[in-house]
């Protein structure tokens, strides 16, 4: 998960109009809203700092696989109490490609 090699949204789930793209604020307004900083937030939740930090910025290509995605995701939108069965519906091997 070094950034330099990850995965991204295939063009076809992945646009202007998606709805994907608003998981990000979701995770930073939740956490904000509990008073909790992005280092505060990943302790609490076992999301590594840089991990939590990708998703609140959409930066999916931090991740080396959909896998991990989907895996830090899941725990981190469920420790934020975020509804993020859509993006993990998304998040599937299929709906990336290696970059």
């Amino acid at each position: 998960m070094n950034g330099s090699k990850g995965v991204e949204f295939s063009d076809t789930h992945h646009n202007v109009s998606d709805p994907f793209e608003q998981i990000g604020p979701k995770l930073k307004d939740a956490r904000e809203a509990r008073g909790l900083d992005l280092l505060e937030a990943a302790k609490q939740s076992e999301v590594p700092r840089l991990a939590a930090e990708a998703m609140e910025m959409e930066n999916f290509s931090y991740f080396d696989s959909p896998v991990y995605a989907k895996s830090f995701l899941l725990r981190y939108s469920e420790f934020l109490e975020v509804d993020a069965h859509t993006w993990l519906d998304a998040l599937e091997p299929g709906s990336f490609m290696a970059s």
